[in-house]
């Protein structure tokens, strides 16, 4: 009997950073804004529009 847990944790870990490299570039290439916050109040993502917009940084 074989172990494949490592096997699918890689996979779940490696789709995972698929998918937030695909939302980072979605949200850096629209000009919306586009804001998302950690359970803490911080923002989770930077976007440029964001600054554009407000002229104000994320962690301001």
């Amino acid at each position: 009997m074989e172990d494949l847990r490592p096997a699918t944790d890689a996979l779940a870990a490696n789709a995972v950073r698929v998918s937030e490299a695909r939302y980072r570039t979605l949200i850096q290439a629209i000009s919306q804004i586009v804001w998302t916050r950690s359970p803490s109040g911080e923002f989770a993502d930077r976007q440029a529009a964001w600054e554009e917009f407000t002229g104000q940084a994320p962690d301001e």
